[in-house]
């Protein structure tokens, strides 16, 4: 980024900026636990001697479970559009009768946003 003329050609630039921010996102956090990793061994050998810390290693054992999963699904959301937001609207209606049976029945409506060309409404 720091290169002469890097940023003479902005969407070039942009995409190497969010490819980098993307690519930091997942490897930050693996950095963080690889650290706390290591911080548990040390943590694991302190508690041979003191077993009364052992309630500090379950601490820092849930800790890096969560990172795990953290990490997990950062993986899984690393494509172009997986950092972008989305809308979501939920309808709900209660006791529809059905024309068919007379019965009565509940359902819910899920839409992905105001209805566009090319959308399609989940109801």
């Amino acid at each position: 980024m720091a290169a002469a003329g890097f940023w003479d050609h902005q969407e070039t630039a942009q995409a190497a900026v969010a490819n980098l921010k993307s690519l930091k996102a997942v490897t930050a956090p693996l950095d963080e636990l690889t650290a706390a990793a290591e911080d548990l061994t040390v943590l694991l050998e302190m508690c041979q001697e003191e077993p009364e810390m052992e309630a500090e290693v379950e601490q820092e054992i849930t800790r890096l479970e969560s990172l795990c999963e953290d990490l997990k699904l950062k993986s899984m959301l690393n494509g172009p559009h997986d950092n972008s937001g989305a809308i979501l609207t939920i309808y709900a209606q209660m006791e529809v009768r059905m024309p068919t049976t007379g019965r009565k029945c509940s359902y819910v409506c899920i839409s992905s946003g105001p209805a566009r060309k090319g959308t399609r409404s989940l109801c």
